[in-house]
């Protein structure tokens, strides 16, 4: 490094490298001040994680100078020397503190709690975090469009909450109301949609860029979950309106199978938003049990319709339950999977 032609030492560049790193940060917390409450926190956790690797890394190369000195005698350019010395932060500060990840973020809330008046906004036909008018950084925008998506993803996983219910109870009230949420899924999803393509012409990071373009194929995910509950939702009126049943058998089949692929989402959902994937191999064991049983039932139904168990006529409605269960479940394994293709 230089600077007005006289050359830095590079024990000088590397104390400038781990200020710079904070120095970014506060940018993204003054950005997140007329913000939402969520924003605030991410960009407090940016911070907290850049201080932290910064005074992990100053203090190491203060009392060990000879980590500096590797750096020198491994490669011969300063400009080399630097550019390996941020690359080495980075990824070593990121293995530092990924076990405490979850610990951070549980501070952020503390210092930032969450009011009443947030839990009830979730609901709310509007964007909350991805709001035009506050101006973001690239880094803000692209968190707050996953809080966007979570939100998006926690709305429809109760419609599909709410439809299975509905259907069970054979409740027309409950089957209304999930479908008037049903209108804030498809909201969200064309306005986050706009959203995302305005954030991904931004000079986006690498890494920000990866996460974008996997929002976009989680928005129609999650999305297409929802469809897949208002269509429950309305066999269920359907059912209601024609006082049309099933037998004892294909309820409690119904009923297991809802119950997995209700678990699977939720799971998936989980995973995305927290990003870990210990869970993923329970996900592709229930996904993987919810089309087996898909076709168990499937096959059991005509046994049911050949000995007249079951009317022929809402037996559809039992083939279509079946087939949207079974679609919602690959759905949900898209979401978890999205942050982890390479797996």
């Amino acid at each position: 490094m230089h600077l007005t032609g006289v050359p830095i030492p590079f024990e000088t560049s590397a104390f400038i490298i781990l200020g710079t790193n904070i120095g970014t940060s506060i940018t993204t917390v003054i950005a997140s001040i007329p913000a939402s409450r969520d924003s605030k926190r991410a960009a407090l956790f940016h911070i907290c994680y850049d201080i932290i690797g910064s005074l992990v890394f100053g203090t190491l190369i203060y009392l060990f100078p000879g980590i500096l000195q590797w750096f020198q005698n491994t490669w011969s350019e300063t400009a080399r020397q630097v550019a390996m010395f941020h690359t080495l932060y980075n990824v070593a500060t990121l293995l530092l503190l990924l076990p405490f990840v979850g610990g951070i973020a549980i501070l952020m809330q503390k210092i930032v709690p969450v009011k009443e008046k947030e839990k009830k906004q979730i609901h709310e036909k509007k964007l909350i975090y991805l709001d035009s008018k506050i101006p973001q950084t690239p880094t803000l925008a692209v968190v707050n469009a996953g809080l966007e998506v979570n939100r998006m993803g926690k709305i429809a996983r109760e419609n599909l909450s709410l439809a299975l219910e509905a259907f069970f109870e054979k409740d027309e009230e409950k089957a209304r109301k999930m479908l008037e949420d049903e209108k804030i899924v498809n909201f969200l999803q064309q306005n986050i949609l706009h959203q995302l393509v305005e954030i991904n012409n931004m000079p986006l990071s690498t890494v920000d860029a990866e996460k974008i373009a996997a929002m976009f194929g989680l928005v129609s995910d999650i999305e297409r979950i929802g469809d897949h509950a208002e269509n429950i939702a309305e066999y269920t009126l359907e059912m209601i309106e024609n006082k049309w049943g099933f037998s004892d058998t294909a309820i409690e089949e119904l009923k297991t199978l809802g119950g997995l692929t209700l678990e699977l989402v939720t799971k998936a959902l989980s995973v995305y938003e927290n990003q870990e994937d210990s869970m993923l191999p329970e996900i592709d064991r229930l996904e993987d049990q919810v089309d087996e049983l898909s076709v168990e039932y499937a096959k059991n139904h005509v046994c049911r319709l050949k000995t007249k168990e079951c009317n022929p006529t809402s037996g559809v409605i039992f083939i279509d339950m079946l087939s949207d269960l079974e679609r919602t479940a690959d759905h949900g394994k898209n979401i978890a999977f999205a942050s982890f293709s390479e797996l």
